[in-house]
């Protein structure tokens, strides 16, 4: 039996970096490790724009 789909609620949101350290852009080897900075620097930037509360890990 399938669910049906329940739209996410920002209120009910949360957005959460794991393990984004230093160390870790020079070891992704699938993207530059400019690239992959600015991406996780615009998904806070992102969550931020929503007033959604980030958490870090790492």
């Amino acid at each position: 039996m399938t669910r049906p789909y329940v739209r996410l609620d920002k209120n009910d949101a949360a957005v959460l970096l794991v393990d984004y350290q230093a160390g870790l852009l020079l070891l992704a080897r699938d993207i530059e490790p400019d690239k992959f900075k600015n991406n996780m620097l615009v998904l806070n930037d992102l969550a931020k724009s929503f007033n959604q509360p980030i958490n870090t890990w790492g």
